[in-house]
């Protein structure tokens, strides 16, 4: 009875033992590869570059910049933002970023204009889309079936009737 028992309990201690074995070794150098996925080397200029390790982008000789999946997802600035996933390559600004840049941001949204631009400007005529047409003989327009500048023509349509005294007399 006293063997069982004392069986018993190095059998317990051995898995114990190999459960902390496995846990301190295994499952540790898992978690540190996962990590080491996560991190993505993009380029500034040209964000579809991607690489797991650092470097120079191949069309501009940039550095690439550590992009993490974590700091993706994780580094949104407000409430309305925090539902939108980041794209790989979306470039944020820290408040204090954006006030040495310039820069004013907003949320798109549906409204109306409160003023108006008044500015002065000539329409013109695309020339490669007029055709000149030139008369062989003198004489003027009787009647014309084209309605206004620019109408499409086709082929054998009429454009124009010409009454000329030339034509008549031969």
């Amino acid at each position: 009875m006293r063997k069982k028992i004392i069986v018993i309990i190095s059998v317990v201690i051995l898995v114990l033992v190999g459960a902390f074995v496995v846990n301190k070794f295994v499952f540790k150098k898992e978690s540190k590869d996962i990590s080491k996925k996560s991190e993505i080397y993009i380029c500034p200029m040209h964000p579809w570059i991607q690489q797991d390790h650092p470097g120079v982008c191949p069309i501009c000789n940039m550095e690439l910049v550590l992009k993490s999946i974590e700091e993706r997802i994780d580094s949104s600035e407000n409430v309305s933002r925090t539902s939108m996933k980041k794209e790989l390559g979306e470039i944020t600004l820290s408040p204090t970023q954006q006030v040495l840049a310039n820069v004013k941001t907003e949320i798109a949204k549906y409204e109306s204009f409160d003023f108006t631009i008044e500015a002065n400007g000539v329409v013109k005529v695309c020339d490669d889309a007029t055709r000149q047409i030139s008369s062989p003989v003198k004489g003027k327009l009787a009647r014309l079936y084209v309605n206004y500048e620019g109408q499409r023509i086709g082929k054998g349509q009429k454009a124009f009737e010409l009454y000329s005294l030339e034509l008549i007399a031969i």
